[in-house]
């Protein structure tokens, strides 16, 4: 049985939040983040609704149905079971009758996605008990912060990235198509015992650096030709348990003629990404709250006030753990509105992007760990074009 560790560390964040009690629920596994924070196997077979409550103060309880009556038996707290909806109702009045502000996996608009996962008829019958509804981002964010541990093999990536990416620019002119250096790159990665979990790193050339996402395949692939400009986007970790993501692109320029709206973009974008650091940095030091979506406000205005506001189209960064996209607070106020808080233990990209369609894109992208209230740049940081 799991012990109270967990339940204590919920129970002193509920009283810190001013919460009466977090109500998790689950239906065929769809609830992927009550699964991590309660140790749950995805793969055990769930056919049926279940809730588990952990209140401010107290005992859990253990909501389940009579199918599946030994469900969940890890957990500590007392068992209830159900057979009908109207007796999974009433027992969901029994278990809240003394709460009056709870949180679910809920944002409200669908604020911040990769936290919204109860559906709106489960809304519905928590709100008719007469209990309000609160997102537990914020607490959810406690049990995904990266430890000092697991952010030196984070350290431990990086350098096997910085190597291959370097090896591209010392050897572009060896490579024939696109597809040729992103498989170059993975392939190094896989070498020296590094994951990307399936993905492919990105290489594009001239025009299709403009696309944020594309990706060359060897039946899509565009020849690598001098007087071209170039992005690289390479993402990894260590390939082994609880090892954390390094994640960076860089941009550059093959030929000799780089024109002048490509080296003033390059500016803007650098001036853009450093501006992020500074505003995390101002606030921190203040010992003042400072959220996702200021920080993306703040690079979205420096860009807009460059003139290229409408070519900034995606986040400006986005978290970063044991996946390359975790579940700790984005710098987004663009694609959603994330008001979580920036914490110490938060990893996240910075990457703000000018894409001119059909021409080029630029792309600077850093990874920053706040520690002891600093934001602290964990990757190689580019502050010169390369040009080849």
């Amino acid at each position: 049985m799991m012990g109270n560790n967990l339940i204590d560390k919920i129970q002193e964040l509920l009283r810190k939040f001013n919460l009466d009690g977090w109500l998790f629920y689950n239906f065929q596994n769809r609830n992927y983040i009550a699964q991590m924070i309660l140790n749950i196997n995805p793969r055990e077979h769930f056919t049926r609704r279940w809730f588990y409550f952990i209140p401010k103060d107290g005992e859990p309880i253990k909501l389940l149905s009579r199918v599946e009556p030994n469900k969940l038996e890890h957990l500590e707290g007392k068992k209830l079971l159900y057979s009908t909806w109207k007796e999974m109702v009433e027992k969901l009045k029994e278990i809240l009758k003394n709460s009056k502000t709870i949180a679910m996996e809920y944002s409200r608009n669908c604020s911040i996605p990769y936290i919204s996962i109860i559906d709106a008829g489960t809304y519905e019958i928590i709100k008719s008990l007469s209990v309000e509804i609160v997102s537990s981002a914020d607490l959810v964010q406690m049990f995904f912060i990266i430890s000092e541990n697991e952010i030196k093999t984070h350290y431990q990536a990086g350098e096997i990235i910085k190597s291959a990416l370097f090896e591209v620019f010392n050897n572009l002119g060896k490579f024939k198509y696109e597809f040729e250096v992103s498989d170059f790159i993975y392939n190094k990665l896989i070498e020296n015992n590094l994951t990307t979990d399936g993905d492919f790193p990105i290489f594009a050339i001239g025009e299709n650096s403009s696309n944020p996402h594309y990706m060359p395949t060897k039946d899509k692939s565009k020849k690598i030709e001098k007087e071209n400009p170039f992005l690289i986007d390479i993402w990894a970790r260590l390939n082994q348990e609880n090892s954390i993501y390094y994640d960076i692109t860089w941009v550059g320029y093959y030929g000799n003629n780089v024109p002048d709206d490509y080296k003033k973009i390059f500016e803007i974008v650098k001036s853009a990404r450093d501006l992020a650091v500074e505003y995390i940095n101002s606030k921190l030091e203040k010992n003042l709250e400072i959220f996702g979506y200021e920080v993306d406000d703040v690079v979205r205005s420096y860009i807009a006030q460059k003139g290229y506001g409408n070519y900034f189209i995606h986040r400006t960064g986005h978290s970063i753990g044991k996946f390359v996209h975790y579940f700790n607070v984005n710098i987004d106020n663009f694609e959603t509105h994330d008001n979580r808080r920036i914490i110490n233990g938060c990893l996240f990209s910075i990457e703000p992007g000018i894409y001119i369609d059909g021409k080029f894109g630029i792309r600077l992208e850093i990874d920053v760990y706040i520690k002891n209230n600093k934001a602290i740049i964990t990757t190689i940081k580019q502050d010169d074009l390369i040009i080849i």
